[in-house]
């Protein structure tokens, strides 16, 4: 139940969070139905969490644990957007955040080793 409410929190702060920037109204935006989210959305809202609070190696462990017990055709292009978003910050960020370019590439090819061999 803790870990269902902790999701619960994270959609409704990522829905509103995003509500207000991408809208120019002042009222909260519709509430998010966490029943109609699919297991990808649900994995790109928490992605996208741990990005903005540069938690880089927990996401991407997040990432492969999704990758490995998820056959869609989704995988790819989730992978692609994870290492891309990576990519943009900064090498003084990153290196904050016990990250590196180098292990951007390494864990780019690792992905795409795993998704391939579940194609």
């Amino acid at each position: 139940m803790i870990k269902n409410d902790y999701i619960l929190d994270l959609v409704e702060s990522f829905g509103k969070t995003i509500g207000k920037v991408v809208s120019e109204v002042k009222e909260d935006p519709e509430p998010i139905i966490i029943e109609n989210l699919s297991d990808k959305d649900m994995t790109m809202i928490i992605l996208k969490k741990m990005l903005y609070g540069k938690k880089f190696n927990e996401a991407e462990n997040r990432l492969f644990k999704y990758a490995e017990t998820n056959n869609c055709d989704k995988i790819l292009e989730i992978g692609e957007w994870f290492y891309t978003e990576l990519s943009h910050r900064s090498d003084t960020e990153l290196l904050e955040n016990n990250f590196n370019r180098n292990e951007i590439e390494q864990g780019l090819n690792d992905f795409m080793r795993c998704f391939n061999s579940q194609s």
